[in-house]
């Protein structure tokens, strides 16, 4: 009898379908980059900790920050071995972050062949389990020690796997241990890895469905038996951390227990892990490679790799799969889908983001799809090779995307900026204000209040340093920096959460980072070294589709993405909503002064701003007035959405500009004006058209009453009201605005509404003015009981004379506030109109 192949020899071993395309992939992800990536977030933290306390590479119970992190003992140990291997730069977690790549593929690929018996499919498969587009924050420091948790987990269930079928007595044994201690190694760094234990049992009740699954692992029991020794040492720490040890990360993390959380975020399993797999982040993929991908020729080239990669393992047998067996694969892949996600679920803020939670998603959407590749394909294995080769390619376009805007990020402005405070930092004093006017302060892809506190002492070798982010704007409990005042020789320093600190001024060295901000700024210090040389001019990507030198575009982005922000004072971060099925995301004021700067190289034709407000809060604050470059902008609203004004190009200035938004937070409000995206462009332009913005004023049909709460009325009801209710609105602030355009022909002459007034006990009188294209139209005053009323407004001749068009202003010479938590400062409730 013919001695039965072994899936691991030459010719058909996992040296082929598995680690050449890992060497592939890591060679097509790194050479635009190089090594130019560096530090953004948390690595500071770490690094700063690790230079305090050296030797620091755990947190057991008993070990520093064991109160936060004992459920994830080894999470800093990736860290710490990124440090050895390069103390001075960010070369070691490049290092550890392609070992993770590197165990992904080859794991991926080795459990593909098992499921399917064919190359392709399993390097395809292998290939998938790193460039599945549903993560945006694989390609960041912030994360490598998740990638590596991952991989660690992948590959340790490939070798538990492979265990059970090898027949050499030695190697089977190795194996099975090697997949034991993999696989523990990975939850203690990252606990939610926990879940990719039913990688194993559930692939191989793919293969060979449940009862001959069960019958295999019981042959091979003492196998199966080194895999659940590993499962139950996770178990029983992770009982202890999080029970008895109580590490607060974990139990602060969870709205009460962490089943019950769990339980109460189930719909999220549609409303985010569903919709994010299946739809958004391929959606999104092609987006970026449609409308973000400026150079082309890469991109070509790697589509042109992958195929024929993958024409080359498509030679030989086609192996196909019984529809019970696709079955099997797609149940399996939505099992282990939801298994990756399911660690996440015990936090509801943990649903709006597709920042680390989507990695270990990965190998069961990624099963999903290569069964679909292959029952698409059928037996045609050139078929199967093209498709394959396309959702690699689309799946790489989404991480090449990724790695080059942290990199920028990086390049642009948080190694400047930190190289900047690191070289202007005085020596002889120990704590450091550093007062930020740079509009980069704040966001987690910009200079977040972290790295302030780490980064420069890293980056100088210096680890008893005291640093602080100190800014002039008010603080609130969506604010992260801090305020920081000179008084009677002493700086006194407030959190805006209750802490505050006081130094001698004489110890203090205060360092200003202001609006002028050189990007380009490389640090002479030879203690630090940045070893890449990449910058925004080599990208292949644009930030924003229609944005160019002389356009200014800004796309409000979140933890659902890629943090990507736009620079600017008093501003939240990103924030993510799930209202639509389409999510939305938008940044909004936490000062009442807030502004965007930008730099520009203005064309002479007049430009236009055009300002996309998030809908769900889409009314401007009543007293919002805008200013460029110190110049006043008569701006009007627009179908309730957006904010429009015509801007001179000689307003605008070679350089640097500055967008000023005043009145932009209410009293008393935590967040105000919200936006979804900006645009500054010359009218027409390509920027301008893709919101697919009718600025035509909407017409109005004489003698026919429209709902002041129905989809007619947003385009006429320009500014100054709340949003809808079941009746109609109500005038919010002190001034209101209607816009129309009389039909031609029409002889209507009086604008009717139906209005109530807000009155109450403390608030008995009301008066109204109403001026129509600038002319007064109408003074009416209103006085308790509040009742309905009708309000004749007389347009006279002033809508013809200006073409038809009607601009009415309804001014409330004393809004109040109702008696209860709404803020809002009422006027008169609008419920229809018409003109006759």
């Amino acid at each position: 009898m013919p001695k039965k192949q072994n899936a691991w020899r030459p010719g058909n071993s996992v040296w082929i379908w598995g680690v050449l395309p890992a060497v592939f992939a890591i060679a097509i992800l790194w050479y635009p980059f190089g090594l130019s990536l560096g530090g953004m977030l948390e690595e500071y933290d770490i690094l700063g900790l690790i230079n305090l306390n050296p030797g620091f590479w755990n947190s057991f119970p008993g070990h520093l920050l064991s109160q936060l992190f004992a459920a994830r003992p080894l999470q800093v140990l990736p860290h710490a071995i990124a440090y050895q291997l390069s103390p001075h730069s960010f070369t070691g977690f490049h290092v550890l972050l392609m070992v993770a790549c590197f165990l992904r593929v080859v794991g991926g690929a080795s459990i593909g062949y098992f499921l399917f018996r064919n190359r392709l499919f399993a390097a395809a498969m292998g290939l998938l389990f790193l460039v599945f587009p549903g993560d945006t924050q694989q390609f960041h420091f912030r994360t490598m020690h998740i990638c590596l948790a991952v991989g660690l987990a992948i590959f340790g269930a490939a070798c538990s796997l492979r265990a059970l079928l090898d027949q050499h007595p030695a190697r089977r044994w190795a194996l099975a241990a090697t997949g034991a201690v993999l696989s523990c190694v990975g939850v203690l760094i990252y606990e939610p890895v926990f879940t990719l234990y039913a990688l194993m049992p559930v692939v191989l009740a793919a293969r060979y469905g449940v009862p001959r699954a069960v019958r295999v692992l019981w042959r091979k029991r003492g196998i199966a038996a080194i895999w659940a020794l590993g499962l139950i040492a996770n178990i029983t720490y992770l009982f202890y951390a999080i029970v008895i040890f109580k590490s607060s990360y974990q139990v602060n993390a969870s709205q009460g227990s962490m089943s019950k959380s769990i339980v109460h975020n189930l719909h999220y399993l549609l409303d985010s892990a569903a919709y994010r797999v299946f739809f958004d982040a391929w959606i999104s993929a092609f987006h970026i490679l449609t409308q973000r991908t400026v150079h082309f020729g890469y991109l070509a080239a790697v589509f042109v790799v992958f195929l024929l990669m993958f024409v080359y393992f498509a030679g030989g047998r086609h192996s196909t799969i019984r529809c019970s067996q696709f079955l099997r694969y797609v149940l399996a892949g939505l099992l282990l889908s939801i298994a990756g996600y399911l660690p996440f679920m015990v936090a509801e803020t943990h649903m709006v983001i597709t920042q680390r939670t989507f990695i270990a998603v990965a190998p069961g959407a990624s099963l999903i799809v290569v069964a679909l590749i292959q029952a698409l394909s059928r037996r045609a294995n050139v078929v199967a090779a093209v498709l394959a080769a396309c959702v690699v390619t689309l799946g790489t376009v989404a991480q090449l995307y990724q790695f080059d805007l942290y990199t920028r990020a990086y390049t642009s402005v948080v190694r400047p900026y930190l190289s900047q405070v690191a070289d202007k930092s005085d020596p002889s004093r120990h704590v450091h204000l550093v007062q930020d006017s740079s509009g980069f302060a704040g966001y987690l892809n910009g200079i977040y209040f972290s790295k302030i506190v780490y980064g420069p002492g890293v980056r100088r070798g210096v680890s008893t340093d005291t640093y602080i982010l100190c800014e002039d704007s008010a603080q609130t409990s969506m604010t992260s920096f801090s305020q920081c005042l000179l008084s009677n020789g002493t700086w006194r320093v407030s959190d805006g959460k209750g802490g505050e600190r006081s130094f001698p001024a004489n110890q203090v060295d205060v360092i200003e980072m202001g609006k002028h901000f050189d990007a380009s700024y490389r640090s002479s210090r030879r203690n630090w070294h940045d070893p890449g040389n990449y910058d925004a001019s080599q990208s292949m990507f644009t930030s924003e589709p229609g944005a160019s030198r002389d356009a200014y575009a800004c796309v409000a982005d979140s933890a659902w993405g890629y943090s990507d922000y736009c620079r600017g004072m008093g501003w939240s971060d990103g924030i993510f909503s799930h209202a639509t099925f389409i999510h939305k995301t938008f940044f909004a004021a936490t000062a009442t002064r807030a502004s965007l700067i930008f730099n520009l190289e203005p064309a002479r034709a007049p430009y236009q701003l055009l300002i996309d407000m998030f809908s769900d809060n889409g009314s401007s604050p009543a007293d919002l007035t805008l200013q460029l470059n110190g110049s006043p902008l008569d701006f009007k609203a627009f179908q309730g959405r957006f904010l429009v004004a015509a801007v001179s190009p000689a307003l605008l200035k070679v350089g640097q500009n500055e967008l000023v938004f005043n009145g932009a937070l209410a009293p008393g409000r935590v967040l105000g004006l919200s936006v979804s995206s900006v645009a500054l462009a010359p009218s027409g332009s390509k920027l301008l058209s893709a919101y697919g913005v009718d600025l035509s004023p909407a017409k109005i049909t004489a003698n026919q009453w429209i709902g002041a709460g129905s989809t007619e009325a947003v385009k006429m009801l320009a500014s100054g009201f709340s949003g809808a209710e079941p009746e109609g609105r109500w005038t919010a602030g002190k001034k209101a605005v209607i816009e129309f355009a009389l039909p031609s022909g029409t002889n209507a002459r009086t604008f009717v509404a139906e209005v109530m007034p807000f009155l109450d006990d403390r608030h008995t009188h009301v008066d109204v003015d109403v001026t129509v294209n600038g002319a007064p139209a109408l003074h009416k005053s209103f006085a308790s009981p509040a009742r309905h009323e009708v309000m004749e407004i007389p347009l006279g001749s002033a809508g013809y004379n200006n073409g038809g068009l009607v601009h009415m202003t309804i001014s409330i010479k004393d809004p109040a506030k109702p008696q209860s938590a709404d803020t809002r400062d009422l006027g008169v409730f609008l419920y229809r109109f018409k003109v006759q």
